[in-house]
């Protein structure tokens, strides 16, 4: 797979939080309550979160395993590790 198109959903991803910043900004703005900032910046967070752990499984496939192909026990642990990032 090229690079492009593994990038594609990462970018992807990005212009969906620059998305919900400017959605933050906009909360900030018109002062709308202390809950739903928070719960806006909650989820902000959370998605970068997500996208660590993407960035991450994509640094392991391309730079450890080097596009060898994944069995299925290692699999699980790239998702395990993906978990501990994210938390």
């Amino acid at each position: 797979m090229k690079k492009q198109d593994r990038c594609k959903p990462l970018i992807h991803h990005i212009n969906r939080m620059q998305g919900q910043m400017d959605g933050l900004k906009k909360y900030l703005e018109q002062e709308k309550s202390c809950e739903e900032i928070a719960r806006l910046a909650v989820s902000i967070s959370n998605s970068f979160d997500t996208l660590k752990s993407s960035l991450a499984e994509g640094f392991v496939r391309e730079e450890i395993l080097q596009g060898k192909k994944v069995t299925p026990k290692n699999e699980g642990k790239l998702k395990a590790l993906k978990r501990l990032i994210k938390s």
